[in-house]
């Protein structure tokens, strides 16, 4: 093999690097760009001085959630190598930034293991599996409970042969996972028994303060998603609002998207959903833009930060 030179890879790393910039900020132009204008109006006729207070809590909640993010990545990666607050924020915004043009982040897990010295990065992207799983199980149960809580909004049932329908889709699928347990996923020698066998031997201990932080999260984003819908005018209770919204995060969480086209899919998805409790369609599509922008747009332009300082180990 030909070893390129230092200064070859010091060029190839920074073509990366802006390649990975533009894009990522192609698409957040995009996104802003060809948003309705009715749209981006109603957001902004919201904001006012005299609710300055609001508005503050929201970018508040927004940090909360990113602090909680990264320190689960801190709790997660510390076990191989010991990381500082900031060392995990700095890796989490990157990736983020790599990520966004990549369907369900799958950037991320590439963006963080090369954070890490080639020895670690398969272990790393491990963790970063159990880190991604903890949230999404979160989100599962959540959604489940939601599911049951929703019935009498959606008035939903299910008939014995339903029942049974979908029993079998659930039996099916446990076949499925005994079988491909050990089959090759995207990496050579990477398999769902390897990563079950790497998430057990985390500390227990770990374990459940990596679960109690994805709980946590889960709360404050969707705290948030409930404030800003009132922000923009919608007067349903809590308990008409979550049922729905712990049910929105399932079915979004569910359907493989590019991180950017992710406010197109939750706000279509938001919309018919909160259509059964009555809600405006242009306040469930403002709260939907505005938890995109604080979320993810704010968090990876700060990321593209990081991105040109990274220098791979």
């Amino acid at each position: 093999m030909v070893a390129l030179p230092y200064k070859a890879k010091q060029y190839g790393w920074f073509a990366l690097k802006v390649c990975i910039l533009a894009v990522a900020f192609y698409f957040i132009l995009q996104k802003l760009l060809v948003t309705e204008g009715a749209l981006v109006q109603e957001v902004f006729r919201a904001l006012s001085w005299e609710r300055g207070l609001s508005v503050a809590s929201f970018f508040f909640l927004a940090g909360l959630n990113w602090y909680l993010e990264i320190l689960k990545w801190k709790v997660l990666a510390s076990t191989i190598k010991k990381i500082t607050f900031w060392d995990a924020l700095r890796q989490s915004l990157a990736a983020l930034t790599v990520s966004l043009a990549t369907p369900q982040r799958l950037g991320d897990y590439a963006a963080k293991a090369l954070f890490y010295e080639p020895h670690c990065r398969k272990r790393i992207l491990l963790l970063n599996f159990f880190h991604q799983g903890s949230q999404m199980a979160i989100t599962l149960i959540m959604g489940l409970l939601g599911l049951v809580l929703s019935k009498p909004l959606l008035n939903w049932s299910i008939a014995p042969s339903k029942f049974f329908g979908w029993a079998v889709v659930l039996l099916f699928l446990g076949v499925l996972f005994v079988k491909f347990q050990n089959k090759q996923l995207l990496l050579k020698g990477l398999t769902i028994r390897k990563i079950l066998n790497h998430a057990a031997k985390i500390p227990l201990k770990r374990r459940w303060r990596i679960a109690i932080l994805s709980l946590l999260r889960y709360l404050v984003f969707s705290t948030l998603f409930y404030l800003l819908l009132r922000f923009f005018g919608a007067e349903n209770t809590i308990w008409e609002v979550y049922p729905l919204l712990m049910l929105l995060y399932l079915l979004v969480s569910m359907i493989p998207v590019f991180l950017v086209a992710d406010v197109i899919v939750r706000g279509s998805v938001a919309v018919w959903l909160f259509s059964f409790i009555g809600l405006n369609e242009l306040t469930v599509l403002s709260t939907v833009l505005v938890m995109w922008l604080l979320n993810f747009m704010l968090p990876a332009l700060w990321g593209s930060f990081y991105v040109i300082k990274w220098q791979p180990k």
